[in-house]
């Protein structure tokens, strides 16, 4: 079963205790250090757990105004200060990980940096809500998602998670705590947190996002194609119409894995009474039922309750719990429930892959298939070219997609061109940055491999080629570890 998180609401003053806490915690970081000028801003959590560019806080309703400590205190940290996430360690965000408020009418939320997604999942759930924009992989903090491009499946519809956020605050390393709004005094800073795929010098308080009304279920059908040219086409032309064969379409995502096996993977929201209960398989996915990978086959179709849909992928990573084969019911039994999350994927890919464990070695047979982790945006005119080509470079490797819309103008930019930085991403030149004409429409794209349970190395040549494939196609890798 997925963990329980609670659906209730912290309230301001819980919250208000949170952020004082916060800001004394930097106070003391301040007065107990005199050099911390030349300490590295890290990079942004990889698996989007608290992102040390990420602990977010939310601006109060005007009726209720807690009392939030006076930035302009003359209390000053220390002249050397210049990044607060290079203390994140040390900070108080402990504290920082609940819905603050949810506001039914507006359809907005409150939410600090470090709450877990599927807690903001399972709290707005028990109101009929859900975020705007949902992130595929939900094993991860608001703030991560604040500061990732992060994409779901209904994202050729709503945009990026960064397009549904209205504002935020962040501590500054000054400890002034400032509100930032895409049409703000601060629009500039709010333009290099949100969606920025790098580090950031302020910590995230707190986000106020958009939210949409939630159906009670989903219904899933699968669709078949042998051509990723079909596949593609048929995915546009969703994104044009809205519908596919005179059906509504509210989610829409494709997994490619091999040249001649697509699935384009449709859902819809629909109403107890159009839901049985006898149809409804409640939390199958979660309770050692198969991989929904593993149900992806054309002509299939599925009917979930919205948070098991939303976390449909959570139990396996998509497919790279096949690598331990977890795929096979046996094995499914006895593995740890605690361990069936991306994270402790990769916690064990790393302990796996790293030196001196000689049994991989002699598991590793010798076709095996490269283990690659890359997550990369094209222009949506160049997805079939995309999948066609890591066929050849990563045979064996499944490649996830879904569409959404590029940036309106210059200034957004960033959501669609701007490469990763920092630790472990790509440098992409200035051109394949700013793609002439800047297309409206973007595929998203998850390489998890190997789609197997073939014990396997990591394969950097094999990550460079698809590097060099995204970029000549006009895109960019907005993430590149493991």
């Amino acid at each position: 079963m997925p963990a329980a998180h609670s659906s209730r609401v912290m309230g301001f003053g819980a919250h208000t205790a949170a952020v004082g806490d916060l800001v004394t915690s930097l106070y003391s970081i301040g007065t107990a250090t005199d050099a911390t000028a030349d300490s590295p801003a890290p990079a942004p959590d990889d698996a989007g757990h608290a992102s040390t560019g990420s602990a977010v806080l939310a601006s109060p309703s005007p009726t209720e105004q807690p009392a939030t400590p006076d930035p302009s205190a003359p209390r000053d940290p220390s002249p050397g200060l210049t990044s607060v996430t290079a203390h994140i360690d040390a900070l108080a965000t402990g504290r920082l990980r609940g819905v603050v408020s949810v506001d039914s009418d507006a359809k907005t939320a409150l939410v600090q940096g470090r709450c877990p997604m599927a807690r903001v999942i399972a709290v707005l759930a028990h109101r009929g809500l859900m975020p705007l924009t949902t992130p595929a992989t939900v094993d991860r903090t608001l703030g991560g998602a604040v500061t990732r491009t992060c994409v779901g499946a209904s994202s050729f519809a709503t945009g990026t998670f960064a397009d549904s956020v209205h504002e935020l605050e962040l501590l500054g390393p000054c400890g002034a705590v400032i509100v930032a709004r895409p049409d703000g005094p601060h629009s500039d800073l709010f333009a290099q947190v949100v969606a920025s795929d790098g580090p950031t010098d302020h910590v995230i308080v707190a986000a106020r996002i958009a939210l949409r009304e939630a159906g009670d279920f989903v219904a899933t059908h699968q669709v078949g194609a042998s051509d990723p040219h079909d596949l593609a086409k048929a995915m546009t032309g969703i994104v044009r119409d809205g519908a596919w064969e005179g059906e509504a379409v509210d989610f829409l995502e494709a997994v490619s894995w091999g040249p001649t096996r697509h699935i384009m993977s449709l859902g819809r929201m629909v109403s107890p009474a159009e839901a049985p209960c006898h149809a409804v398989n409640p939390s199958r996915y979660h309770a050692g039922g198969p991989p929904y990978a593993a149900t992806l086959t054309p002509g299939a179709t599925d009917l979930m309750t919205m948070p098991d849909f939303l976390t449909r992928w959570e139990p396996d990573g998509y497919w790279r719990s096949y690598r331990y084969g977890l795929e096979h019911r046996a094995m499914r039994r006895i593995w740890p429930t605690h361990l069936r999350t991306p994270a402790a994927y990769a916690r064990i890919d790393a302990f796996w892959d790293g030196p001196g464990h000689t049994l991989d070695g002699l598991l590793r047979r010798r076709d095996s298939i490269p283990r690659v982790f890359r997550e990369v945006c094209v222009p949506a005119a160049t997805l079939a070219d995309f999948v066609e080509s890591v066929a050849g470079i990563a045979p064996g490797v499944p490649v996830w997609a879904t569409l959404f819309p590029g940036p309106a103008d210059d200034d957004a930019a960033s959501h669609a061109g701007q490469p990763a930085s920092g630790p472990g991403t790509v440098p992409v030149d200035d051109a394949a940055a700013a793609p002439v004409g800047k297309p409206s429409l973007w595929a998203y794209c998850g390489l998890w491999g190997p789609g197997s349970h073939q014990r396997t190395g990591h394969a950097p040549a094999t990550e460079a080629a698809i590097d060099r494939l995204a970029t000549s196609l006009g895109g960019r890798t907005v993430r590149a570890e493991a």
